[in-house]
């Protein structure tokens, strides 16, 4: 984790600019903490029980089938791992939608999460592991895709990106 922690503090000395653009003063200040406190908060993640996550959970990796009952598949598994589940969900709740229409669901998609998992009344730890997630999620969001930033083309999608896992950050 020490090594990914190095990469993410260049990653955000190189992105400052836009961090400072794309974030609120929160956000932002929570991004400098980050920066040694990264290798913890991965560390938390590590702890057990744990589960295989897809590591890249946004909608753009899953797809769903036009059939009654619809079936769904997740694909582009080349950062699955074994760590919490509250990574994937923490990944896809902060890209699945717009922080207002996130807002609006998040506490039934937290719900049935927990259901699924048997973890019904845990939403006080489950918070935290959500917590942790979004900042693991921030940090690997950021060095994975360093290079995107640069290409004028994929800039502001990633920006809106980076925002919409900064709003998260700030709600959660």
């Amino acid at each position: 984790a020490s090594l990914f922690q190095e990469h993410y503090v260049s990653c955000v000395g190189t992105l400052d600019f836009l961090l400072r653009k794309v974030l609120s003063p929160r956000g932002y200040d929570t991004c400098q903490k980050l920066k040694t406190h990264y290798a913890q908060m991965v560390d938390r993640l590590a702890q057990p029980p744990l589960t295989l996550v897809h590591g890249d959970f946004h909608p753009g990796n899953v797809r769903f089938s036009s059939t009654s009952p619809p079936a769904t598949a997740a694909f582009d598994w080349q950062f699955c791992c074994r760590c919490r589940g509250s990574y994937d969900f923490a990944y896809f709740i902060s890209l699945f939608a717009p922080p207002e229409l996130r807002h609006k669901c998040e506490n039934d998609l937290g719900r049935c999460y927990l259901s699924a998992c048997g973890r019904l009344g845990e939403d006080a730890s489950f918070i935290d592991e959500v917590r942790a997630a979004l900042l693991v999620v921030f940090a690997f969001f950021l060095m994975v895709n360093l290079h995107s930033f640069s290409n004028s083309s994929t800039r502001g999608l990633q920006a809106r990106s980076l925002s919409w896992i900064g709003a998260a950050l700030d709600d959660w």
